[in-house]
């Protein structure tokens, strides 16, 4: 069994416990703090990942610098409701994340631009949230299906967890019905003639290239199945 815990929450409690075995916690040493500053800046990579992937929050922001504003008003909130207090410091950090950041979020301002214009076009799918055959009010933890490629070519599905908190993967529970490879992750998840692999972050992924429409479904219904059986909350979280 594996707990997954998100990313920015596992950064968040770094920052957290950092500060508090901090001998010297005066703004002078916090600003001097690149543990605090390299922290700050993967906050602020994911919250721009975060709203990249939210169209109707992406769309009216569109510009990079708009964009990169967005992401440290996020942090910021995030660092507040963990009680972590930068203050008149968090200003400071601005300059250098930005500085480090501004290139990335120009690329997604261009990349967003592009991608409008392919799904007028019809190029590319849409990102799908509803999920066929399945009882979606027993999920313990929600997920995305993402289809990868053209409505003509489809190229690969993903499942996505979408939740905030930790959550566990017991691989131990799918042994029934798949071959697991791997000592660790990635692991492979070989039911009949697919193939799935998932990764660390709870990721699941099958590709999809030259499949006939039969085996599309099958794969389409298998990658959902298996994420309702890999993803669980923690006892205490599902009380709750």
């Amino acid at each position: 069994m594996s707990y997954i815990i998100p990313q920015k929450n596992f950064i968040l409690a770094y920052v957290k416990e950092h500060l508090a075995h901090r001998d010297d916690i005066s703004d002078t040493a916090i600003i001097a703090d690149s543990i605090i500053n390299d922290c700050l800046i993967e906050l602020v990579k994911i919250q721009m990942r975060d709203i990249a992937g939210d169209t109707e929050r992406l769309w009216p922001l569109r510009t990079s610098i708009n964009i990169l504003d967005e992401a440290i008003n996020d942090v910021g909130t995030c660092l507040a409701e963990e009680k972590i207090w930068l203050g008149q410091l968090m200003s400071y950090y601005e300059e250098p994340i930005c500085a480090q950041l501004k290139y990335i979020a120009k690329e997604m301002e261009t990349l967003y631009e592009k991608l409008q214009n392919s799904r007028q076009n019809g190029d590319i799918l849409e990102r799908q949230f509803t999920f066929q055959d399945l009882d979606c009010n027993n999920l313990e933890v929600p997920f995305e299906l993402i289809s990868i490629g053209s409505p003509d070519n489809l190229d690969g599905l993903v499942v996505k967890p979408l939740i905030q908190s930790e959550f566990r993967i017991n691989i131990d529970l799918v042994a029934d019905i798949a071959l697991i490879q791997g000592q660790w992750f990635p692991y492979d998840l070989i039911i009949q003639e697919l193939v799935f692999v998932i990764d660390d972050d709870g990721t699941l992924f099958i590709s999809t290239e030259n499949f006939p429409e039969t085996l599309l479904k099958t794969a389409y219904q298998t990658i959902q199945q298996l994420a309702m059986s890999l993803y669980k909350l923690d006892e205490q979280d599902a009380s709750i």
